[in-house]
């Protein structure tokens, strides 16, 4: 069980104003989530975690979609709660320098995790 986390990023309460939590896919969308937004160097105490946004993708011109393809795949293969990833697919807005990213991921737990019944999972733009 973890605290819920909005798709802003910000805590979540229930309506006395406890903090909510999530747990199963919910909670498994939410450490996706987390992981791909949060940027390599973000982390004062070590600055080799997270994904490599701005160094790879953001902030290169013309980023090599087979590389970012298979870095979110790792991200996403390596996230608690996910024991295999059975799709992915990936959709690059070049105007708007954004990429949506859909999957399908089978859960330890044996249940079927699919992306597109959370908040779309894009980064870039208006986010990054």
């Amino acid at each position: 069980m973890d605290f819920a986390l909005g798709d802003d990023g910000d805590l979540q309460l229930t309506s006395t104003g406890d903090v909510a939590t999530v747990s199963g896919r919910d909670a498994v969308a939410q450490h996706v989530r987390v992981r791909l937004r949060f940027h390599r160097g973000e982390c004062a105490f070590d600055l080799r975690l997270g994904f490599p946004w701005r160094q790879e993708v953001l902030g290169v011109k013309g980023p090599e979609l087979d590389r970012v393809r298979s870095l979110v795949r790792q991200t996403i293969e390596t996230t608690p709660g996910i024991a295999s990833l059975n799709q992915l697919s990936l959709s690059h807005d070049r105007r708007a320098r954004r990429i949506a990213v859909t999957f399908r991921a089978t859960t330890r737990e044996g249940g079927v995790f699919d992306s597109s019944e959370y908040a779309p999972f894009i980064i870039g733009g208006a986010e990054a």
